[in-house]
């Protein structure tokens, strides 16, 4: 069943479970790793960045 994309305040199309996906990213990073958390991570259907830094 498709989930009908929802605009947020900032006018940017997000599919919900991809937004979720860079929650669940970050604190595994935050939890394993040590690492901040990515201040640009971004996860799409087609596209998707993230930088994390290791220290």
């Amino acid at each position: 069943m498709e989930q009908e994309i929802q605009l947020n305040e900032h006018n940017k199309a997000e599919y919900p479970p991809m937004h979720t996906a860079e929650h669940i990213l970050n604190q595994t990073m935050v939890r394993m790793f040590g690492c901040p958390r990515s201040k640009n991570a971004h996860i799409e259907r087609k596209n998707t960045i993230t930088i994390v830094r290791f220290n």
